[in-house]
């Protein structure tokens, strides 16, 4: 019993009702609300049959057949509008992470509506899969069986209805089946007869043999059970409790406190979301924002003879950035100095892995011991960096700093911020990588004076400190072996490509390519290989996976390997934390994409993946949690795919064409199919999807492909053709440029100068070419004497150049 209280204070027990939690509720004319067999013996008389104990989904059966809609009129007037049992309401002021019940009345969403602190939202079995809320803010309560609320086609009760659903088990019994086999639970009422359960319960089993797959302890409340039940459930690691739900919610309610907040549970799981007390609101964007604490404790005495997995190629952990695991570089007091002169936006630019995150972090810490003002940590991209920076200005009565890791994840957040000026206490103390930076954050954010600070190569004093950290903290056995001299040498000279590879090629003594080769080549399982190339999807993107979408995407990507075995056979390769999975780094994972995982591996994660996200409420875009938007829109992302199938058109293509009826819904979906068509030369195809997204889901984006697909379209057909196409895009492409002037942004005008160059080169003469070449000259340095120091704007007025005076008349101009 204390595990199980246990359990349910850290928000780690999830709850499955059956009929017997309903005992106690009354229904709208103040009559007890009908048992099963009450139900079975009510129905029996409607039907004129003898009754039978256990005959209910048979007679349920018949009256389906026999009274038509009059059966539906009983059941509302039975089991609809309950006034539910005080037990229940009581168990509803609990904070739960998910709910499920069998029961088709309306008790329990009545009780958990009236007297949650969370929001509730009821789904039924065959609703749309929806992830796990880590901040507790939303309670999803299934009903596994339908509801009479909401009958019509979606109550699972007689023989043919479960014969069905077994056939095609709904959404809810799967994830049913998987939150049993990952967390504790309370099955209270039910003795557990429910032939759908158990059979996602066995086939989960049957996928993790030798007893692997057993799920944790749970336990079932009822006020009797026979021995072989009993011994049965005993078998599935279910523990019998005597008693009832007043016996459970007394035990509950003198155990945990049932005015907890969401957020409470929450800070239990991650102590740095206690800041969303101070701002008052529950939300999930807030929640990936962490405040860094001087007083932080860390428990390095429990971990002192371990290897740090920092020193393994992951990014560092907060509790190894508080124990000091990572070398204080001469850079960090550079950049601590300079972030107190009084700018509002500093960036820290290197390449990937040249350690820009760990700076970040150590920075973060440094000015948090000074205590003299706030800092906090952005740890995830956000849909509203503004709605976080206006909470964090009510709780600070002066300046404070807000680290983010990438700045082009949230830019357009940050630029929105630097414009209002009722925002004025935050500094903004960004990472990027250098060849982002340089091509696109720079001249975004440039007008708003970004102090930039270049994390360059390693000297040799920071080689001294990295080694005797490394000693101390890392893999040390080959180092060992050097003289104190090579050491040095070689770190700085493997470092100089960057010093995430330096450090791995130093501590191995292999190169970069064959550590990930041998780290993924040793593994034992094309399962776990799958599990890296999974996690590796979320991870080169700067992303978590959840271990809900996880579970959800090895199981579409057919990988019958448990869980907490892979993670034992991808140890120094995927770590679990703060909820999520990750693997080591994304320059690892990168370069692990490039070449050494098979085309096979990579479409069965990708395809698992996106089939996670498929029975998600569409569209994506509004649906699921800002993490795994944005992990959906890099994963279909038409750049992103070709480089996974390292260019292999074939796969991208089959990937759009196999998912397209999923994510109809999905304007990016649409956009990125479109765009993916234009890369292998399908242009027809491509123009015909593009319009759909246009014409479906008008945004810059779509609008944009399509004028642009339209003009290139425009090359390859008759004159008249090309004009048409000509005139729809520029009206297009000008309209978009007026529109979204004040965004800095010149690709409208870009794209329309090109273009229209290439078709009159095309089809006109040279007099025509050269005047409609100059006019775009001077549109485009106009804009560069008002300030748009875009460097596109630059390379377009290179290319017109090159079109209209380097190459000479079209064919079809000089035959004219």
């Amino acid at each position: 019993m204390n595990s199980l209280i246990k359990s349910i204070k850290s928000g780690q027990c999830m709850l499955l009702l059956g009929a017997g939690t309903s005992f106690g509720s009354k229904d709208f004319h103040g009559r007890d609300v009908l048992s099963g067999e009450g139900l079975a013996k009510l129905l029996c008389e409607e039907v004129d049959v003898v009754y039978e104990e256990g005959c209910l989904s048979k007679v349920y059966a018949i009256a389906k057949h026999q009274m038509g809609p009059r059966l539906i009129s009983l059941l509302e007037d039975r089991f609809m509008s309950l006034m539910p049992s005080a037990e229940l309401e009581s168990l509803a002021k609990h904070v739960w992470p998910r709910v499920y019940s069998l029961n088709i009345d309306d008790a329990a969403d009545i009780a958990f509506s009236r007297n949650s602190k969370q929001k509730v939202v009821v789904r039924h079995g065959k609703d749309s899969w929806a992830d796990l809320d880590g901040l507790y803010g939303r309670l999803d309560l299934i009903k596994l069986n339908g509801c009479i609320s909401r009958s019509k086609g979606s109550l699972i009760f007689s023989p043919s209805e479960y014969a069905s659903a077994a056939s095609n088990p709904p959404e809810w019994y799967k994830q049913l089946g998987r939150d049993y086999l990952n967390n504790v639970f309370v099955f209270i009422g039910t003795r557990l007869n429910e032939p759908l359960f158990f059979q996602q319960i066995e086939y989960y089993k049957s996928c993790w043999p030798d007893g692997r797959g057993l799920p944790g302890r749970s336990y079932v409340i009822l006020p009797e059970i026979s021995d072989l039940d009993r011994k049965m459930l005993m078998s599935a690691n279910i523990e019998y409790i005597k008693g009832s739900l007043k016996d459970f919610i007394s035990i509950v309610d003198s155990a945990v406190s049932n005015s907890r907040r969401p957020i409470d549970v929450a800070v239990l799981k991650n102590p740095e979301l206690a800041i969303l007390s101070e701002g008052g609101d529950v939300d999930e964007d807030f929640s990936k924002v962490i405040k860094i604490s001087a007083s932080r404790k860390v428990d390095a005495d429990k971990s002192l003879g371990k290897t740090r997995e920092f020193y393994m190629g992951f990014k560092p952990s907060w509790d190894e950035i508080f124990e000091d695991v990572p070398a204080r570089l001469d850079f960090y007091e550079i950049l601590e100095d300079k972030l107190v002169d009084g700018n509002r936006l500093y960036v820290v630019t290197g390449p990937a892995g040249s350690g820009k995150s760990t700076a970040l972090m150590c920075a973060a810490a440094a000015l948090a011991r000074k205590n003299d003002r706030s800092v906090y940590y952005l740890q995830q991209p956000v849909s509203r960096l503004d709605f976080i920076v206006k909470k964090l200005e009510e709780v600070n009565d002066g300046p404070y700093y807000l680290f983010i890791d990438r700045a082009s994840s949230v830019i357009d957040g940050i630029v929105s911020v630097l414009r209002d000026m009722g925002l004025s206490k935050v500094v903004f103390v960004c990472g990027e990588r250098l060849n982002v930076w340089r091509q696109r954050s720079e001249w975004i954010l440039g007008g708003h004076s970004p102090v930039q600070l270049k994390l360059t190569e390693i000297g040799v004093a920071d080689a001294e400190k990295i080694l005797a950290k490394l000693e101390k903290y890392g893999p040390w056995s080959r180092v060992a072996k050097l003289r104190p001299l090579d050491r040095k040498s070689q770190l700085l000279e493997k470092s100089k490509r960057q010093l995430l590879i330096g450090l791995m090629e130093l501590t191995t003594g292999y190169g970069f390519e064959k550590i990930i080769a041998d780290d993924f080549l040793k593994l034992d399982s094309d399962d776990a290989r799958v599990f890296v190339v999974l996690v590796g999807l979320a991870t080169i993107h700067g992303l978590g996976i959840s271990k809900d979408l996880c579970l959800a995407a090895l199981s579409g990507a057919e990988v019958r390997t448990h869980i907490n075995e892979l993670i034992a056979a991808t140890y120094g390769i995927v770590h679990f934390a703060d909820g999520s999975y990750r693997a080591r780094h994304p320059v690892y994972v990168d370069k692990l994409f490039d070449g050494h995982a098979a085309l096979e591996l990579k479409e069965r994660a990708i395809r698992g993946l996106l089939l996670a996200f498929s029975r998600n409420e569409k569209p994506i875009s509004k649906n699921m949690s800002r993490n795994h938007v944005m992990l959906f829109k890099y994963a279909i992302n038409h750049n992103f795919l070709n480089n996974f199938f390292n260019g292999r058109k074939g796969p991208m293509v089959r990937i759009y064409e196999d998912f397209e009826k999923y994510f109809e819904m999905d304007g990016l979906y649409y956009l990125q199919y479109g765009l993916a068509l234009r890369d292998v030369g399908e242009h027809d195809n491509a123009l015909s999807k593009l319009h759909s997204a246009s014409v479906a889901w008008s945004m810059k984006q779509t609008e944009h492909a399509y004028a642009q697909q339209l003009l290139i379209c425009a090359l390859r057909g008759s004159r008249d053709y090309a004009y048409k196409n000509l005139e729809i895009a520029k009206e297009v492409l000008l309209k978009l440029d007026a529109r979204h002037s004040e965004e800095d942004t010149d690709y409208p005008i870009v794209t329309l100068a090109e273009y229209h160059v290439r078709i009159v080169r095309e089809f006109e003469g040279v007099d025509e070419l050269k005047d409609t070449a100059n006019l775009y000259m001077r549109e485009l340095s106009a804009r560069q004497n008002r300030g748009r120091l875009n460097a596109r704007i630059e390379e377009a007025k290179r290319d017109i150049l090159k079109i209209a005076f380097s190459q000479g008349d079209s064919v079809r101009a000089k035959k004219k």
